[in-house]
């Protein structure tokens, strides 16, 4: 792994874990499961101390449905990322 500064390290199991208990990518969950089950979701993740993940599956919301919609990398790139992974493709 290469730094960013001289002999600066990036701390990639923190930021894995920064990820996935962002809420703010309950948003890309919406469009699937609706608004105020996405809102719920994030407020057990945080209520519980949970990754959005996990309290999305303690939630009901199948684990291939969130795979598929809650992509991190694919949150980060242009366009609209719902438009293709809600409806089932």
């Amino acid at each position: 792994m290469s730094s960013l500064v001289e002999g600066v390290r990036l701390d990639t199991a923190r930021l894995e874990d920064n990820v996935d208990r962002s809420l703010m990518t309950v948003t890309a969950l919406s469009p699937a499961i609706g608004y105020d089950e996405a809102a719920r979701i994030a407020h057990r993740a945080l209520r519980e101390d949970l990754t959005l993940r996990d309290a999305a599956l303690r939630s009901g919301v199948e684990e291939a449905l969130y795979d598929r919609v809650v992509d991190p990398e694919r949150l980060t790139r242009p366009g609209v990322a719902a438009a293709d992974s809600a409806g089932g493709t």
